[in-house]
């Protein structure tokens, strides 16, 4: 299927491009992180050659300098590896350019613009607009019975959380005003028909695959929103840190403090830093999968 096809090419040269803009904002991060801990380095040496500490404290800060350091290669390959990805994707062959800059970034996704996406939104999937169109060439009729028979749901990342799973929820509501209809009256139908059987069985596929899309939706908006409420906490966590290392470097400074509290908190700070791009990263991966889910029919920003 050509649609299902350029789905899913256009979702993987987003993944590629979106892993390397990862990967590249991970190196200029590293690249910063190096700045500081070579100038952390010199505070230490400044203090070891006054007199003021001990060997021991210039040792540790070389040795977070020269871990920071190792990160490089690993992160290199990494991004190499991308843009090539991406290179083949849009019909290259990789030549070793770089695909992205410092000037590629994160799409900057809103909180979602809608309330809720429409169940019959899913019917723009090219698995299910396959699936129906197979019915409709069987029948005529079944595609107007289709659309009435549609549940006037709106997915909003909770209907598969909360406690709606109870038989006398929505899905047992789904299944009652949708599903078993829709079978039922395809069987009397087909009754006349010597195809009954692929009939029943091609509205049994199409069910089956129609639950299965509003699970793809659901899942999507529900990681989506604890993905952001994750990274919420974790630029929480980001400030707290920065005032950690702000405040230990003053007091080392000011000689009321060995090195020890300052080294745990640029280690910690730095880490976090590198997990955040990550973490970002995951959350256009979920809007990738959202938008894969709806067979294309929400923009990615």
């Amino acid at each position: 299927d050509v649609d299902a096809v350029r789905l899913r090419l256009s979702a993987e040269i987003a993944e590629a491009y979106f892993d390397a803009v990862s990967w590249r904002n991970q190196l200029t991060l590293l690249e910063k992180q190096i700045v500081v801990d070579r100038e952390l380095l010199e505070l230490t040496q400044l203090r070891f050659e006054s007199g003021l500490t001990a060997s021991v404290d210039m040792l540790q800060q070389s040795a977070q300098l020269a871990n920071t350091e190792s990160l490089v290669p690993a992160v290199e390959a990494e991004l190499r590896v991308s843009e090539n990805r991406l290179d083949v994707l849009l019909g290259h062959a990789p030549d070793g350019s770089d695909q992205v800059t410092d000037e590629d970034v994160f799409v900057d996704i809103e909180k979602l613009p809608f309330i809720g996406v429409p169940a019959d939104l899913l019917l723009q999937r090219p698995d299910l607009r396959s699936l129906r169109n197979e019915l409709v060439a069987a029948d005529a009729e079944i595609g107007r019975a289709i659309a009435e028979r549609l549940p006037q749901l709106t997915l909003d990342g909770s209907f598969f959380y909360e406690d709606r799973l109870l038989p006398s929820g929505m899905v047992a509501s789904l299944i009652g005003t949708f599903i078993q209809p829709l079978i039922d009256w395809g069987a009397r139908k087909a009754e006349v028909e010597r195809n009954r059987a692929l009939y029943v069985e091609g509205l049994a596929r199409f069910t089956q695959r129609y639950l299965e899309a509003i699970e793809d939706v659901e899942n999507a908006l529900y990681q989506e929103r604890k993905q952001r409420e994750f990274l919420t906490r974790l630029e929480t966590r980001l400030r707290f840190l920065e005032k950690t290392v702000e405040e230990t470097t003053q007091r080392y400074t000011n000689g009321l403090t060995d090195y020890l509290p300052v080294l745990d908190a640029v280690k910690e700070l730095e880490r976090l830093e590198r997990v955040i791009v990550q973490q970002e990263r995951a959350l256009l991966g979920f809007r990738i999968q959202l938008h894969r889910a709806l067979g294309g029919g929400l923009p990615l920003h």
